[in-house]
């Protein structure tokens, strides 16, 4: 299936969705903070990113902003997830979904496919 990058702070969280996602076969990768992720994805290119918004060094916006002026990484489909109110401004541009927390499994599994699905 596809190869996902889980980015939180909380490595709960990250573990719940590593199973879960899993479980639909999926490959995982794992970050705690966006700056990991971003060297991460240096290295391995995922098919999809579900990043935290709210985390120390650099958060989930600034991880988005990293990847939206870096190529070839600028067109990687990223959710944003958090557990307060979407961004109300101009920021939709950095990041494809926006999913509050709890997610709902079955509405992030639907949305990690149609993404991946999706043409380039």
């Amino acid at each position: 299936m596809s190869r996902i990058l889980v980015v939180d702070n909380e490595p709960e969280v990250i573990e719940a969705l590593r199973i879960t996602l899993e479980g639909y076969g999926h490959q995982m990768m794992t970050a705690l903070d966006g700056w990991e992720a971003f060297e991460l994805v240096s290295g391995k290119l995922p098919d999809v990113i579900i990043t935290d918004w709210r985390m120390p060094r650099v958060d989930g916006l600034g991880f988005c902003r990293l990847l939206r002026h870096s190529q070839p990484f600028a067109g990687l489909p990223v959710i944003l997830v958090s557990a307060d109110e979407p961004p109300n401004d101009c920021r939709p541009q950095l990041y494809d979904a926006y999913l509050r927390k709890p997610v709902a499994i079955e509405e992030l599994v639907a949305l990690v496919s149609a993404l991946v699905s999706r043409p380039c």
